[in-house]
């Protein structure tokens, strides 16, 4: 894990606290640093406050987001903020970050989020599966959107 933050305590909190749970800790306390840990470490999962001095979270993410894949451009991230409004979620989201967590930290919350980023995307169930094969109809051999399934066509869920 690669933690970064400007506030020493804080850093040392979370880096405790995922140390605690097994978790091989990293830290910076500013967000140059952190870019060069993320190339030297690679790291599982970034934890990385959103309000620094010099580069906030913000810009640390897209600049991770730009290295390239063996830098580590894909490290699943998370944004620690006291930014607690909708659009400071989705902005977060938008920006790269795959989770939003609210200072101070839930421990349990942390532990929690951190786990499940690390441990990779959830299996597709579908996967290795055949896709069903639709009989055509007068209705289908005409229109191109009748690939799509019924709930992207009229939003019922019912075919």
């Amino acid at each position: 894990m690669l933690i970064v933050d400007d506030q020493d305590d804080a850093r040392e909190l979370i880096g405790r606290l995922l140390a605690q749970h097994g978790a091989e800790v990293v830290a910076a306390a500013s967000a140059p640093d952190a870019l060069e840990a993320l190339v030297r470490e690679s790291p599982d999962v970034l934890v990385s406050d959103i309000g620094m001095p010099e580069m906030d979270g913000y810009e640390l993410i897209q600049r991770v987001r730009a290295l390239p894949p063996e830098s580590g451009s894909a490290v699943p991230a998370v944004a620690l903020t006291a930014f607690v409004r909708t659009e400071d979620q989705e902005r977060a989201r938008a920006e790269g970050y795959q989770a939003h967590l609210l200072k101070p930290i839930e421990p349990t919350k942390l532990i929690n989020t951190v786990a499940i980023l690390a441990s990779g995307p959830p299996p597709d169930p579908l996967a290795g599966r055949p896709r069903p094969v639709r009989p055509k109809t007068a209705e289908t051999d005409d229109d191109p959107q009748s690939a799509r399934p019924a709930l992207a066509r009229d939003g019922s869920g019912r075919p």
